[in-house]
């Protein structure tokens, strides 16, 4: 039986879930990295064993990339939601 992984399959699938990350606003990322670490790992291992380490770094780099993507998105919505309540507090203020 021969093992095959398609590349542009796995970043298709990447970018899909950034964007899912992004979409919902989810603030888990925490869990979120741990998860795209353990996918992102299991899936290096076996590029590792056929295409050699120059795919493994390659990989490490793009779920630290995701991760840190993924953690920059939750953190700036967070700051735009915290943003318009404290401005709609201060409007309150002023009245």
């Amino acid at each position: 039986m021969r093992l095959f992984i398609d590349f542009p399959i796995f970043l298709m699938f990447f970018v899909l879930f950034l964007l899912f990350v992004n979409t919902f606003k989810i603030l888990n990322t925490l869990i979120l990295i741990e998860v795209l670490g353990f996918i992102a790992l299991s899936f290096t291992t076996m590029w590792m064993v056929l295409c050699g380490l120059e795919m493994y770094f390659l990989l490490l780099i793009l779920s630290i990339l995701a991760s840190e993507a993924a953690l920059g998105l939750s953190l700036y919505s967070t700051l735009i939601k915290s943003h318009s309540k404290l401005c709609t507090q201060s409007n309150m203020m002023i009245m």
